[in-house]
């Protein structure tokens, strides 16, 4: 599923974040963030984004595994498609995908 954001806006997130073997994370430096472009395809299943938060990008741990990152996006952004990846740095290889297309 495609969220849709306005660019420029800060965005947050939420995830339970694990290890390889099923351990919640609880230490933020062991998780790694990223984003990269993602190609936008017509007719796509669109969501839009709650968009009420404020403040600069950052990584916050909630306890037990229970994370968000709040994505402040770019305002370069408008009509592009964007991939944020969240990942535990345990080489697992279990990441999660939140999938953006900006206004």
């Amino acid at each position: 599923m495609l969220n849709v954001a306005k660019a420029g806006r800060t965005i947050l997130l939420k995830w339970r974040i694990t290890d390889a073997n099923r351990n919640p994370v609880t230490d933020s430096a062991e998780v790694s963030v990223s984003v990269v472009s993602l190609a936008c395809e017509e007719g796509e299943n669109c969501d839009p984004v709650e968009e009420h938060t404020v403040g600069k990008s950052g990584l916050q741990n909630l306890g037990d595994g229970d994370c968000q990152w709040t994505w402040k996006t770019s305002r370069s952004y408008p009509g592009l498609c964007k991939t944020l990846k969240v990942d535990p740095d345990d080489g697992g290889g279990y990441e999660h995908l939140a999938l953006f297309q900006f206004r």
